[in-house]
């Protein structure tokens, strides 16, 4: 029996059985952790907290990354 002698019924998907291969609408994606704590770690003492900060935002461009601060 071809596709184009099938009753209508028999071509539309069965709605009640669960597509085992979909994922819910709620998933989240694995989320990785990465350290770069080392990268930022260093044995200065830093007097000035602006000194200290341009360090950072120095070290944080040159990886490629942004310094960002939140509010206390």
């Amino acid at each position: 029996m071809t596709d184009e002698s099938k009753p209508l019924d028999e071509l539309k998907p069965d709605v009640d059985k669960p597509d085992v291969d979909s994922k819910p609408n709620n998933a989240q994606p694995e989320e990785e952790v990465v350290d770069s704590s080392s990268h930022f770690a260093t044995g200065k003492k830093y007097k000035d907290r602006d000194v200290l900060i341009n360090w950072v935002r120095d070290e944080a461009a040159k990886l490629g990354f942004i310094h960002v601060e939140r509010a206390k």
